[in-house]
C-alpha cells in the first residue's frame, strides 16, 4: 500500500529556501509522527544520520547547519536534545512550524519512497516540481528543459542530466511532443510518472524443458517403447506423425499452435500396454 504526504505548492515554489534546504525540510514533513500539539506543532523525531542519507547530503554537521537555518527562518519552530544516561546528546526532536506548511487548498500528494532512491536534493526538488505540473485530468504536463532549470535556478544542462536520472530510475516518463503547426520540429517535452514496467513472462507449470531433435525422432522409430512414445509428445513441434500399423491404427500429431497438449488417454488415442505391443507391427518412416 501506497504511503504518501502532503507538501504546500507554496513551499515547492519558494525561492526563501535552498535545494538541501528544501531537501531536509521535504523529508522531515515526509516522518510520520502522531504527536501535535493544539496549535497544530508536529514533532519529528529522527536522526541527523538518516537526514543525510535520504536527502544526498554527505555529513551531519552540514545537516545540523540546514536545521538551524531552517530554525531562523521560521519553518522550524524548536529543536529539542534528549540526552541519554552518560549526560551525551541523543536524537533530535523538530518541531515544525505549521503556518510554513498550509494543505488546506494547494497541495501535492509526494510517495515516501521517493526518499528511498538515493536521489540528491536539486534532483528531489525537480521531481518535486514535476509533479506539482501534473495535470490532474490528463495525468502529464509539458515542461520545456528552458523552464525547469529557470524555476529551480539551475543551468539547462544539469536539468538535462536530471531528467534523465529520473528516467533511468523509473521516477517519471518522458515524450517528445511534435508541434501542431510543424510536424519536424519537436515542441516542448511532456513528463508524467505513469511508467511502463516490463513483465517477466513464467514459464508454465510442467512444459517441456526442450525442443526434441530429428535425430532422436528417426533414432527411436525403430523400436520404440512406452516410456519412447510418451516422450514425443511435444505439441509445438512442426514434425510429421508416427503411425503404427496393426491392429489399430494409431497417430499422434505434433501441433504448431500453442495451448494444452492433446488428450492421449481417450478413444481415439489410446494408451498401448505391454500386453498389446505383441500384436503390433511397427513400420519404420
Amino acid at each position: 500500500m501506497k504511503s504518501y504526504f502532503l507538501l504546500s505548492n507554496s513551499v515547492i515554489t519558494s525561492n526563501e529556501l535552498t535545494h538541501n534546504e528544501f531537501a531536509v525540510y521535504t523529508y522531515l514533513l515526509s516522518v510520520y509522527s502522531n504527536i501535535r500539539s493544539k496549535a497544530g506543532h508536529e514533532y519529528k523525531r529522527v536522526r541527523q544520520q538518516t537526514i543525510a542519507s535520504h536527502c544526498g547530503i554527505k555529513s551531519t554537521q552540514t545537516v545540523s547547519k540546514i536545521t538551524d537555518s531552517l530554525m531562523r527562518k521560521g519553518y522550524i519552530t524548536h529543536i529539542l536534545a534528549a540526552y541519554r544516561k552518560d549526560n551525551r546528546k541523543g536524537t533530535y526532536t523538530y518541531v515544525l512550524n505549521p503556518e510554513k506548511n498550509k494543505v488546506s487548498a494547494n497541495y501535492t500528494r509526494i510517495e515516501r519512497t521517493v526518499f528511498g532512491k538515493s536521489l540528491t536534493a536539486i534532483e528531489l526538488r525537480l521531481y518535486i516540481l514535476i509533479i506539482k505540473s501534473l495535470d490532474s485530468k490528463l495525468g502529464y504536463c509539458f515542461k520545456s528543459f528552458n523552464d525547469l532549470a529557470d524555476e529551480l535556478r539551475i543551468k539547462r544542462d544539469t536539468a538535462m542530466k536530471i531528467i534523465s536520472n529520473l528516467v533511468n530510475l523509473r521516477l517519471i516518463r518522458k515524450q517528445r511532443k511534435m508541434r501542431y503547426d510543424n510536424s519536424k520540429v519537436y515542441a516542448d517535452n511532456s513528463y508524467s510518472t505513469k511508467v511502463i514496467r516490463f513483465i517477466r513472462k513464467r514459464n508454465k507449470p510442467g512444459s517441456h524443458p526442450g525442443l526434441i531433435s530429428f535425430k532422436n525422432i528417426h533414432k527411436h522409430t525403430d523400436n520404440p517403447t512406452i516410456t519412447e512414445l510418451n516422450s514425443l509428445r511435444n505439441y509445438n513441434n512442426a514434425i510429421g506423425g508416427i503411425c503404427q500399423v496393426g491392429k489399430c491404427v494409431y497417430c499422434i500429431v505434433f501441433l504448431k499452435n500453442r495451448g494444452s497438449p492433446p488428450n492421449l488417454r481417450s478413444i481415439q488415442y489410446p494408451v498401448i500396454l505391454p500386453s498389446e505391443r505383441q500384436n503390433i507391427f511397427y513400420i519404420r518412416i
